[in-house]
C-alpha cells in the first residue's frame, strides 16, 4: 500500500475531538477505558504561547471517544510531605501540564508524575504529581506535591521507575545561550539534560545520557532497567541498557524529529510521534506562527514503532498532516484504534489501526 493510499484510509474513519487544546502527550490507564491528557502552554526556554494561555489536564472516554476537561478548582489539595520536598500548589493560571508518566497503580487509583511550566501568568518549572481516582463518573484528580528542578533545567518529559526513582528530560537550558545552543543542536550535539531523581540524593545526571542532542519523550521497561529517550535534533531514539556497568548506549536513526514515545497496548513496542521537516528550523519556525496567530501548527508528522530489543522501525502512519492535526506529538493504541496528540492544535485525532501497522 502507498503512503497515499495509506493516508486516504486513515482519513476514511478518522475522528477529530475539538476544543481540547495542545494534548501534547496521552497515555490511556492500564486495565480501564480512561485516556490522560496534558495540556502544554509553551514549548521551551525562552518561548511562551501568547494566545492559550491556561493549560489543563484532559481525560477521555475511550469508549465513547468523548472527553472532558478537568476544571483547576475542582482539583484537590493534599500534599504528602514525607514524598515530596514541595508541598505549596502551583499557580493553576499558569500550569502548563507537559509530558508525563504513571506510578503506583492501585485497583482504583494510579498516580502521575508531569512536568509542569510557568508562563506569562506565572508559576514554576517543576514536577507536579497527583493521584488519580478512577472510581468516579469522572476521574478525580488530587495534587500531592512537587519536585523542583534547577534553574539550567526545563522539565519536558518524565518516567517513574518502580523504586520510586524519577527520570526527566530537558531539552534546553533557560539559562544557557539560545544561539550558542542551537548550533550545537544543529550539529547533532549534546543539548539538554537527562537526569534522575530520589529525595535522598536530588537530582543527578543519568549515566549513559551524556551526548543526547535535545532529549524529548522518555520511557523505561516495567523494570526500570531499560530506558528509551527521544533524541529530537539528533533524530534518533536513544537506549540505556542500566541492567549492565557500564551502562550500554545504543541508538537508531527515525528519520525526522522524535517528540513523545508510548509503549504500545501489548507493551511489546514503542509509537514514537516524529516531525518530519525538510530543514530542523522549520519546526520551531511554523510553531512561533501557530502561537502568534492562534492556529494550529501545520507540522507534517508520522507514527513509527520501534522493536525495544532491536530498534527496528516500522511506519503506523506516514508523514502528512491530517487534517488541519499537525505537529503530532504522542500516540498510543487503544483497541483497533489510533490515538493522536499534538503540541499545538485545537484538536486530537483518533484513527484506525491499520492492519499492516
Amino acid at each position: 500500500m502507498t503512503d497515499k493510499n495509506r493516508f486516504d484510509t486513515l482519513m476514511s474513519n478518522a475522528k477529530f475531538l475539538y476544543g481540547f487544546y495542545n494534548v501534547e502527550d496521552i497515555i490511556q490507564i492500564p486495565g480501564t477505558k480512561w485516556i490522560v491528557g496534558g495540556g502544554i502552554t509553551c514549548y521551551g526556554p525562552n518561548f511562551l504561547d501568547d494566545v492559550i494561555t491556561t493549560g489543563f489536564w484532559h481525560v477521555f472516554d475511550a469508549e465513547t471517544e468523548t472527553g472532558t476537561r478537568i476544571q483547576s478548582e475542582n482539583i484537590i489539595i493534599a500534599p504528602e510531605s514525607s514524598r515530596f520536598p514541595i508541598t505549596e500548589p502551583t499557580n493553576w493560571k499558569a500550569f502548563s501540564p507537559h509530558g508525563f508518566g504513571f506510578f503506583n497503580q492501585t485497583e482504583n487509583t494510579i498516580e502521575v508524575y508531569v512536568a509542569s511550566h510557568k508562563n506569562m501568568n506565572g508559576g514554576r518549572e517543576a514536577i507536579e504529581v497527583f493521584r488519580i481516582n478512577y472510581s468516579f463518573e469522572t476521574p478525580q484528580f488530587t495534587w500531592i506535591g512537587a519536585i523542583n528542578v534547577g534553574e539550567d533545567f526545563w522539565p519536558d518529559a518524565v518516567t517513574v521507575l518502580p523504586d520510586g526513582g524519577v527520570i526527566a528530560t530537558s531539552t534546553g537550558s533557560p539559562i544557557q545561550d539560545p544561539e550558542e545552543a542551537l548550533g550545537i543542536a544543529l550539529q547533532g550535539g549534546p543539548v539538554g539534560n537527562t537526569r534522575i531523581w530520589y529525595k535522598s540524593t536530588g537530582w543527578e545526571e543519568l549515566p549513559g545520557s551524556e551526548s543526547i542532542s535535545t532529549p524529548n519523550g522518555i520511557i523505561s521497561s516495567p523494570d526500570g532497567q531499560q530506558v528509551f529517550v527521544a533524541a529530537s535534533t539528533g533524530f534518533s531514539v536513544v537506549k540505556i541498557d542500566r541492567s549492565v556497568s557500564p551502562v550500554k548506549v545504543t541508538s537508531a536513526d527515525l528519520g525526522g524529529i522524535p517528540d513523545n514515545l508510548r509503549w504500545s497496548a501489548d507493551g511489546k513496542s514503542i509509537l514514537a510521534g516524529i516531525h518530519v521537516v525538510d530543514n530542523p528550523l522549520d519546526f520551531p519556525k511554523q510553531q512561533s506562527i501557530a502561537a502568534k496567530v492562534g492556529g494550529n501548527q501545520m507540522t507534517a508528522f508520522k507514527v513509527t514503532r520501534i522493536d525495544p530489543v532491536t530498534l527496528s522501525t516500522a511506519e503506523v502512519m506516514p508523514a502528512a498532516v491530517y487534517g488541519v492535526l499537525g505537529a503530532g506529538t504522542s500516540a498510543i493504541e487503544v483497541g483497533n484504534r489510533l490515538w493522536v496528540g499534538s503540541t499545538k492544535s485545537d484538536r486530537v485525532g483518533i484513527f484506525d489501526l491499520l492492519p499492516d501497522a
